[in-house]
């Protein structure tokens, strides 16, 4: 039975309520028949794991949500976890609750779930407020490293309160922020499919969310560290979600907006500067080089409709906007309280 095993995934192990069962029974019975030698490191010594949260077809969600609960409670505290969720909070602060003083590193990973329409598309995650992150700060003493979805909400005091929030995890050195810039609030039943009622975010509002350059990734960087007393981060990577759930002509504009970032700062000096990179450049320049070719044969130009947005939005003077138009980030809230 793996007496050393510290590791497992546990993704997509059964698609139906039948074969559930059936890999229970499988399995009781082959720990039954084991040799005892082999039972001295039961399953509850592993030290990382990653469970996939989607409910598997034919399996009622409470019930699915009160294995986990079980399993949980019978794991001996972990050190590592990874959890792909669309859905809420709640398991999250019960797992925190049990094994929060034990975590090092923790990943809440978005799901993007397959479709044919855009809005099918999205990433699905569990929707943070800067609530549940002071209270899952306060559980893990010893988290050195966090990955997790942020809602972008055009900068403002409401999501300046999620970063100020990530610097209350005492340890924490290593963050990496999927920045959603295209949120939306509802889902229907089915969990990969958005409710028709659920309102969609105007695209101007898209378009300010998706614009990260490297001063708002600073600014950024600035909330947090500055929350946490500036000594403790060493590393931010900022990258942009959503975009792939729009449309072809606003999606491409968005992807043109979407930087990743990665800021560091060295731990040797203890007032040493933080050094900002752009990562995946090369990749977002070649797509763009082939849309401005698109552009030029006239056979994807921008419409009239995003040429007035961007127009609106960084003020271009040219009678035309096409694809390498200009633009910057929007300043977050808390630049703009700062500056009056």
């Amino acid at each position: 039975m793996a007496p050393n095993l510290k590791h497992i995934d546990l993704v997509g192990l059964a698609s139906t309520e039948d074969e559930v069962t059936k890999s229970n029974q499988i399995w009781a019975e082959y720990i039954a028949s084991a040799n005892p030698h082999y039972m001295a490191t039961p399953v509850s010594t592993f030290e990382y794991l990653h469970i996939d949260r989607r409910v598997p077809p034919g399996i009622p969600r409470l019930r699915f949500e009160n294995d986990l609960r079980f399993m949980f409670a019978a794991l001996k505290p972990l050190k590592y976890l990874r959890v792909c969720s669309p859905r809420d909070m709640t398991i999250m602060h019960e797992i925190f609750a049990h094994h929060g003083k034990a975590l090092r590193g923790l990943i809440l990973e978005p799901v993007i779930p397959g479709g044919q329409r855009p809005e099918e598309i999205r990433p699905l995650y569990s929707v943070l407020h800067n609530k549940d992150l002071i209270e899952l700060a306060s559980h893990a003493p010893l988290l050195e490293e966090l990955r997790l979805p942020i809602r972008r909400s055009l900068g403002d005091e409401t999501e300046c309160q999620l970063y100020e929030a990530l610097g209350k995890f005492p340890a924490l050195h290593s963050l990496i922020l999927d920045l959603d810039c295209n949120p939306r609030d509802s889902m229907a039943r089915d969990w990969n499919q958005f409710s028709e009622q659920t309102p969609k975010l105007p695209i101007k509002d898209v378009f300010i969310n998706a614009a990260v350059d490297g001063t708002q990734a600073k600014a950024i960087w600035g909330v947090i560290d500055s929350s946490s007393g500036g000594k403790r981060l060493r590393k931010l990577r900022i990258s942009i979600i959503g975009f792939h759930g729009l449309e072809r002509e606003d999606g491409e504009v968005a992807r043109r907006l979407a930087r990743s970032f990665l800021i560091s700062r060295s731990i040797l000096c203890t007032n040493a500067h933080m050094k900002i990179r752009e990562i995946e450049k090369g990749e977002i320049e070649l797509q763009t080089a082939r849309q401005l070719e698109y552009d030029w044969d006239e056979v994807f130009e921008l419409s009239k409709r995003l040429q007035e947005v961007i127009a609106f939005l960084w003020l271009s003077r040219s009678e035309e906007v096409t694809w390498d138009f200009d633009w910057k980030s929007f300043p977050l809230q808390e630049e703009k309280t700062r500056n009056g």
